[in-house]
């Protein structure tokens, strides 16, 4: 039962962390008028620091085995963020690459996370 609670914390802790960095990043994109690049460098950057501390709340309910939990988080914040881009329609459709890119981020930085949880 406790790791369901850290797993719900864990998905909860990546999702505000990922509201609130890509609101930021629109807030910068909007304010400096940057190109698209720029705005999947940011959307990047909040994937990875989303799953990474949502990696270490999941594990801190582990026992052992906590880069496992980590990047169970990794791997489950993951595929919410796949379900949601299916969902929302999009013009284009994201290439295999950018989700593969995608899954590996949220993945390694969950386990990374899950590493250094103490």
């Amino acid at each position: 039962m406790e790791i369901l609670k850290g797993l719900f914390k864990g998905l909860t802790v990546s999702t505000l962390i990922s509201v609130v960095g890509i609101l930021i990043g629109a807030f910068i994109i909007l304010k400096m008028n940057l190109d698209d690049s720029s705005l999947k460098m940011i959307v990047c950057i909040t994937y990875f620091v989303a799953a990474f501390f949502g990696g270490i709340v999941m594990a801190s309910a582990g026992k052992n085995r906590k880069f496992l939990w980590g990047m169970t988080c990794g791997v489950l914040y993951f595929l919410i963020i796949l379900i949601l881009s299916l969902i929302v329609p999009e013009k284009e459709v994201a290439d295999k690459l950018s989700v593969f890119t995608c899954f590996t981020i949220c993945t390694v930085s969950g386990c990374l996370g899950g590493m250094i949880c103490r």
